[in-house]
């Protein structure tokens, strides 16, 4: 018989209740005691589904890596694992261990000032054991990277699914919502599974952290983050009022957590995930309403933020103190003109690092030069694109804490079921965005700048952790995009973009894995990057190519003239080509950007051995000394000394070879006047040296006289990391822009680091010596300057410019007399130095004694037994001021042949030249 209508009406509702209410049971119990609200999608039981997913880490693995498995070590490697001792000489003992324990990322201890205060002890331990397996073979180091890449695929794979599976707590407890929507929702989520997976294990971005064997820190930190978020997320299911093992489970994910951190610092970030996670299940960050934060969660989230705060804490306190980076090395940190530059340059910053993942398809180890400083006056376009992704991100932010509309307990009657379905679509989407930000967000914020400058502009590696979270909202869009336009259409665009990914991610392991192919790639896309030339150089020099190596040294000079490594490199095949005075040259122009004594001491070494091999042995002796002065001890330098000492004994006085240029010294410009006199129309020029004692008068009257220049404090090379380093590029940029006051006090802390910077301590006396232009009363500035030159002369004690420009402020501050009788005391000691008779003669001449002036003048220019360049220099210098004093008694033939005199001592005398020529054309008219 068949049955009623009105009966089957009745069974149907009855099976619609009983099916919601089937559905309710998976996803919510109490929330005082709920022992899951996951609904594991379908594709868990499909074994296509798992075929597929699990060959990704082989193909991760072998396919999109395959070619730098046979690569060497390159970049960062050299300096991280081969020439770390920790690594090439450690074991697994315990006493090497504390030794990991006790030093940075670089094998320097970890309270050392010149340290760069990266600690990631398991890092190193996983690279010990690496060699303590396989050796030194950087196929097993390759190799390991890769495999760990693999496991964080399916790692990925497993995390998104428990995010999918997650629903708010506000939506779960209502009573109403009918289970077909949850269930229609679970069927699209294979397809986010799957291209969230694929896209994270074919990202091009990825080549660095896996390619590059020092970012293993990456790979390995963010393996222990996913194991850490898996197991609190079990925990939040598990947890019961009596629940030991979801306890057990939250404790070690925290450990999980601070394993991370030891392996790369922005490991800790996960317990911000832990945090959100807890926060979603809740209902507070899809903003449902129906918030309901229970004790339990209270208990899970205090925890954790307690392990925060303790590991912060505790390492904060290792580390003594945050490194100073400078502008050089990242951007934003040479930023000083205000507020709003510094925010315009850190929002166009981290749109550039997050359009690396959104468009990967410019590739540098080293983006330095990269980004220039944003502000609204000179770089309007970046200023408003940085102001652009910031307000998206806050946009998306908002959307994501804003409550929606909250879904009744009881339906009304004039409430469509459609309406309920559309509430719970929502919360839930809202729930899974709020984690893909999370995920994007939290890992990047230690390199965003925001709470303190790191040492870069731009790094990939540092977007492979961020990549899980963005490679969720990625595979969020496409499921959006499918529900629009259809699934078919969705699944071949992800085939096509994954396909992309793969070719690029190919062509980029190529490039690691060869090391000429990776830094011509690098100048190509950051061709102002004066570091990636010379690394590219010396790829081209270990191939024997010298043409090309220097090519790539001088293209670096060009965006910074001052880099030390270049000008050596350019000296070293200049001696290889027998051009030794260029390499003299290339030597002392190098010298300007010393900054420690080692690489001064390499520097003055390189310049005597070409004065050898130029037979210039006086100066040779003069370089040696230098050498062994800032590097005492050492053997090959002392070795060189003692022969080139003998060297120029046999060879007398007269024996230096011809004259060459030694270096192309900075000239600071600045307009004259031309004086026109009866006599003659004479150039006004005053060379500017780099010290006060070194300005000659020129033919004008009256004279003109400067406070000290010393030589400037150049950009130090970026031969490292270390605090001293970076506090004094951070004091340089300050200073530049006009802030001395702040910039004294950085040079201050650097001295307190490391005391024996004598360029420092020089350039300290020049900004005090400023200060007291406008308070000289100020007795502390003034005892202050001298405690700085006095200082740089005892590091120093054979350096005459060091000594003079000790002696000369001397007499500026404390009188005539002091500074007088300093270099008179020294001329006792050395009396055929001519610089020191020359700078005795200016001072008198400064301050008005011209007879005592000239008196030293004419002992200087006596010849010396010891006649070195410098002694020659100085004598022109003399016979130019004397030439000048015979202009200014009217007489012009006199002081002719003074100027011609300087001519034949130094022909490369400009001031000299141009008086000279400037009479004999007065004196032709």
């Amino acid at each position: 018989m068949p049955m009623p209508k009105a009966q089957k009406c009745q069974n149907k509702a009855a099976s619609d209740v009983a099916m919601r209410e089937n559905a309710l049971q998976k996803i919510d119990s109490s929330m005082a005691g709920s022992n899951t609200d996951v609904v594991m999608p379908p594709h868990e039981n499909s074994v296509v589904f798992y075929l597929l997913l699990w060959t990704m880490p082989l193909v991760g693995c072998g396919l999109f890596y395959n070619s730098v498995l046979y690569g060497d070590f390159v970049y960062d490697d050299k300096k991280c694992i081969v020439e770390n001792a920790d690594v090439t000489h450690g074991n697994l003992e315990m006493g090497h261990i504390q030794q990991i324990l006790a030093n940075d990322f670089w094998g320097t201890p970890i309270i050392d000032a010149q340290s760069h205060k990266s600690w990631r002890p398991l890092t190193i331990i996983s690279f010990v054991v690496n060699r303590l397996a396989f050796g030194m073979d950087p196929f097993s180091f390759h190799l390991a990277n890769a495999i760990i890449h693999g496991f964080n695929v399916e790692l990925v794979r497993r995390s998104v699914a428990r995010i999918l599976a997650l629903i708010p707590a506000g939506v779960s407890r209502r009573q109403q919502v009918s289970s077909s929507v949850l269930r229609d929702m679970a069927r699209t989520d294979d397809l986010i599974v799957l291209f969230t997976t694929a896209l994270f294990a074919t990202h091009p971005m990825h080549c660095e952290a896996v390619s590059n064997v020092t970012n293993r820190a990456e790979v390995l930190s963010l393996f222990l983050q996913l194991v850490g978020f898996l197991l609190f997320a079990w925990c939040v299911e598990q947890w019961t009022a009596t629940s030991s093992l979801a306890r057990i489970a939250m404790g070690l994910a925290c450990l999980a957590s601070i394993a991370a951190a030891l392996c790369k610092e922005t490991g800790i970030t996960v317990i911000g995930v832990f945090v959100a996670y807890d926060l979603v299940r809740c209902g507070v960050l899809p903003g449902t309403r129906l918030t309901v934060v229970t004790r339990d969660a209270w208990h899970r989230i205090s925890v954790a933020v307690a392990v925060l705060a303790v590991f912060l804490a505790i390492r904060l306190r290792m580390q003594i103190e945050t490194p100073v980076w400078y502008g050089t090395t990242n951007t934003a940190a040479g930023v000083t003109t205000g507020f709003l530059d510094r925010f315009l340059t850190l929002s166009y910053m981290d749109w550039v690092q997050f359009s690396l993942l959104l468009l990967p398809v410019s590739f540098c180890p080293d983006w330095r030069g990269s980004i220039p400083e944003v502000s609204l006056a000179t770089e309007p376009g970046r200023a408003v694109v940085g102001v652009l992704f910031v307000a998206f991100v806050a946009y998306r932010a908002l959307r994501i804490i804003t409550p929606r509309a909250a879904i009744p307990v009881a339906q009304p009657k004039d409430m469509s079921t459609t309406t309920t379905e559309d509430c719970v679509v929502s919360a839930v989407a809202g729930a899974r965005e709020a984690m893909g930000w999370a995920l994007t967000v939290l890992p990047f914020l230690p390199a965003s700048n925001l709470f303190f400058y790191v040492g870069f502009t731009i790094a990939e590696r540092v977007t492979y952790a961020p990549s899980v979270g963005f490679c969720l909202l990625a595979g969020l869009s496409l499921d959006w995009f499918a529900k629009q336009h259809g699934r078919r259409l969705a699944v071949a665009f992800g085939i096509g973009l994954i396909a992309i990914c793969a070719g690029l991610c190919i062509r980029r392991d190529a490039e690691w894995g060869n090391e000429q192919a990776s830094w011509e790639s690098a100048v190509q896309t950051c061709p102002k990057n004066f570091v990636s030339h010379v690394l590219l150089g010396n790829v081209y020099e270990a191939q024997g190519k010298d043409d090309e190596s220097s090519k790539s040294f001088s293209e670096s000079l060009k965006y910074n003239d001052e880099y030390l490594i270049a000008h050596l490199n350019i000296g070293r095949i200049q001696m290889r080509r027998r051009q030794f005075s260029d390499a003299k040259r290339s030597f002392l122009l190098a010298s300007r950007s010393c900054d420690t004594a080692h690489t001064c001491g390499i520097v003055y070494n390189a310049a005597g051995l070409a004065a050898m091999e130029l037979k210039q042995w006086h100066d040779a002796v003069e370089y040696h000394t230098i050498a062994t002065q800032h590097v005492p001890g050492h053997s090959g330098y002392i070795s060189h000394l003692e022969h080139s000492k003998r060297m120029a004994a046999a060879a007398g006085p007269d024996s230096t070879a011809p004259r060459k240029l030694t270096t192309k010294k900075k000239r600071k410009k600045r307009a004259t006047s031309k004086t026109t006199s009866s006599k003659a129309k004479v150039d006004t020029a005053v060379d500017q040296k780099k010290s006060s004692t070194d300005a000659e008068p020129t033919l004008q009257v009256p004279t003109q006289h400067e406070q000290p220049e010393f030589r400037k404090q150049s950009s130090p090379p970026p031969l490292g990391t270390e605090n001293v380093r970076e506090l004094n590029a951070q004091a340089d940029a300050l200073r530049q822009s006009g802030k001395a006051h702040d910039a004294i006090k950085l040079y201050e802390k650097s001295l307190k680091l490391d005391d024996t910077q004598v360029e420092i301590h020089r350039t300290s006396a020049v900004i005090l010596l400023e200060h007291l232009k406008a308070r000289p009363s100020d007795t502390d500035a003034r005892d202050a300057t001298l405690t700085h030159l006095r200082r740089a002369s005892e590091l120093m004690p054979m350096d005459t410019t060091v000594f003079s420009e000790y002696a000369v402020t001397s007499a500026k501050l404390l009188g005539l007399n002091t500074g007088a009788r300093m270099l008179q005391e020294r001329l006792t000691a050395a009396p055929e130095n001519v610089q020191l008779r020359y700078e005795l003669g200016t001072l008198y001449r400064d301050f008005g004694d011209r007879k005592m002036a000239v008196e030293q003048y004419q002992r200087a220019v006596q010849k010396v037994a010891d006649d070195t360049e410098t002694n020659k220099r100085f004598r022109a210098k003399t016979y130019t001021n004397l030439g000048v004093f015979e202009y200014e008694d009217g007489d012009i033939d006199a002081a002719i042949a003074h100027f011609e005199h300087a001519i034949r001592e130094d022909p490369a005398h400009a001031n000299a030249r141009k008086n000279l020529e400037a009479l004999q054309q007065a004196k032709a008219k």
